[in-house]
């Protein structure tokens, strides 16, 4: 929903969904997936100029992946990045 909401330019709702899936996520220290949950919110944060906290979710979503086997979300944080640059 919360990538739904990005493509509409719902950032606020979209941010909101996403911090409410953290909750839930976190509870079950699912690292990957927590990962994953960043990068929206990082998405989320960029697309709502709020760039400097993009680019710390973006970090904290860095420090989550696994060093081997999820190089794409590795590539999509590195773009997140760019994207702010």
């Amino acid at each position: 929903m919360s990538r739904a909401n990005r493509q509409l330019g719902l950032y606020k709702e979209g941010i909101q969904q996403v911090n409410e899936a953290w909750e839930t996520i976190e509870q079950f220290g699912a690292t990957v997936a927590q990962a994953r949950c960043l990068i929206d919110l990082a998405r989320l944060l960029r697309d709502d100029n709020q760039l400097d906290a993009a680019e710390e979710t973006t970090f904290r979503a860095i420090g989550l992946i696994p060093e081997e086997g999820r190089e794409r979300l590795v590539c999509q944080s590195h773009h997140i990045l760019g994207g702010i640059c």
